[in-house]
């Protein structure tokens, strides 16, 4: 399928799921496509992207003596940290230009992992997300589904080591998969994708389809405007 078309502003799609759920390859391979299909489009990580969000990730991703082990609390307040200054650095710059921004995770990820990973309030770090994001959740979001299990096991033939987040145990590991599932009503545009038995190939040409379907849309509704 082919875009042809001009926007006046551009969109931004996050890309959401658990570890090993091929986010980043995904990633890639959407931006390449829209960049061929003719439209600018820049993915940033999160945390990350930034000076400050790449040094707040180091910190995260970080194994600490039990004595400083991060609470549950700081553990969020970072996240936000880092993506107040994605937004405001990366995100809206690009789309006041016209450039598609994908997000290899964004604001569900916070509250799969901080609300229902380590037990943190709702009410409390849904309140943070919409002041650290200015209200912006994105225009569509996508979530690749993998079940813990196959997900790690990806990463442990990867051969990249486990980070914090990914040596959580398995209960933990429950809970944030439960997550995703449970909040992903509450962005725009949410659509889950299985990843668990399809090719990193198969994954990415499912996500084009809904990606190319959503810009299509929102094109039709602008000529009517």
């Amino acid at each position: 399928m082919t875009l042809s078309f001009d926007m006046p502003f551009g969109s931004f799609i996050g890309l959401e799921g658990f570890e090993g759920a091929g986010k980043t390859t995904v990633a890639r391979n959407l931006c390449k496509r829209l960049n061929n299909a003719g439209h600018a489009a820049e993915i940033g990580r999160e945390p990350g992207t930034t000076a400050i969000g790449e040094a707040i990730r180091d910190i995260l991703k970080r194994d600490w003596d039990p004595e400083d082990s991060m609470c549950a609390s700081t553990e969020a307040l970072l996240f936000l940290s880092a993506r107040a200054q994605f937004i405001r650095q990366f995100v809206r710059p690009r789309l006041e230009c016209g450039i598609h921004v994908i997000a290899d995770r964004f604001a569900l990820s916070t509250l799969a992992y901080q609300v229902a990973g380590r037990g943190l309030p709702f009410s409390r770090v849904w309140s943070a997300i919409k002041f650290a994001t200015d209200g912006m959740l994105g225009d569509i979001t996508i979530i690749l589904s993998v079940t813990p299990q196959v997900g790690l096991t990806r990463i442990m033939k990867s051969g990249d080591p486990l980070d914090r987040f990914e040596k959580g145990g398995d209960d933990f590991h429950r809970r944030v998969a439960m997550g995703y599932r449970k909040y992903a009503r509450r962005f725009p545009g949410a659509v889950t994708i299985g990843t668990d038995d399809k090719t990193a190939e198969q994954v990415s040409d499912a996500v084009w389809d809904v990606v190319s379907a959503f810009l299509r849309d929102r094109r039709q509704e602008e000529r009517k405007s």
